[in-house]
């Protein structure tokens, strides 16, 4: 999360609220897109659509299937930003 800027943490948070239906104190880095905030697979796709809208990226079907937790939400998008090397 510490490779992207203040203003990018803060959009990929406000897509998750709007997206997920949840207060921002549930966006702890180890909380679980599905088993904790209630998002189903279309759900991730609306998020990485909204991710990809707002922040001007792309991010790819290889790289969003690994998403799991919020931390990988920020891992993906500094990815996707040329910032970080991907995870296995």
């Amino acid at each position: 999360m510490n490779l992207l800027t203040e203003t990018e943490i803060a959009a990929v948070q406000a897509v998750l609220v709007e997206e997920l239906g949840v207060r921002p104190e549930k966006l702890t880095p180890e909380a679980r897109l599905d088993a904790d905030l209630g998002a189903d697979s279309l759900t991730k796709v609306e998020i990485v659509m909204a991710l990809e809208d707002r922040l001007a990226v792309t991010l790819s079907d290889e790289l969003t299937e690994k998403v799991e937790s919020v931390e990988d939400v920020y891992d993906a998008v500094a990815f996707s930003l040329g910032r970080r090397e991907p995870r296995d």
